[in-house]
């Protein structure tokens, strides 16, 4: 591959195409795990339980905040990965490696639809991560020109 080229492994183009719609999706999901706490299950009342609120609380500003952070992550990496930036390769990888923790959690849920979505997560993130490892994708970010000024 020529170094002035700039062409985009059909490969990165989808998972910079997943990252983007990863981003959304991370908050989509928060609420929907704010639905499955709030409306189908028990949680602690304040007059009667005040340790139980305050830990639902301390997970829910947890599950909220790692939410944000992975959406923006996830934004970011879809944007580096489509500029093939070095950058973006590795945004990518860390988030994949976040991604596969999520759906560790998810498997802990349970219940058939969170289990299926833990699966699919952890599946795509450790192909994802491996695919982005491999020395020909590597040395496709490596041989992009440098960036100009401004």
């Amino acid at each position: 591959m020529p170094i002035d080229s700039r062409s985009r492994p059909i490969g990165v183009t989808i998972l910079s195409l997943i990252a983007f719609v990863a981003s959304p999706a991370c908050i989509v999901l928060l609420g929907l795990s704010f639905y499955s706490i709030f409306i189908n299950s028990t949680r602690p009342l304040l007059p009667e339980d005040l340790a139980g609120w305050v830990w639902l609380c301390f997970w829910l500003t947890l599950i909220t905040a790692c939410s944000f952070t992975l959406a923006w992550i996830a934004f970011a990496a879809g944007v580096e990965l489509w500029r093939m930036k070095s950058r973006g390769r590795r945004l990518a990888s860390a988030s994949m490696i976040l991604f596969f923790l999520l759906g560790i959690v998810y498997l802990l849920f349970r219940e058939t639809w969170w289990t299926v979505l833990g699966v699919g997560i952890c599946c795509l993130s450790a192909f994802f991560f491996v695919y982005l490892q491999l020395p020909s994708i590597n040395q496709s970010f490596n041989s992009s020109p440098p960036e100009l000024p401004g």
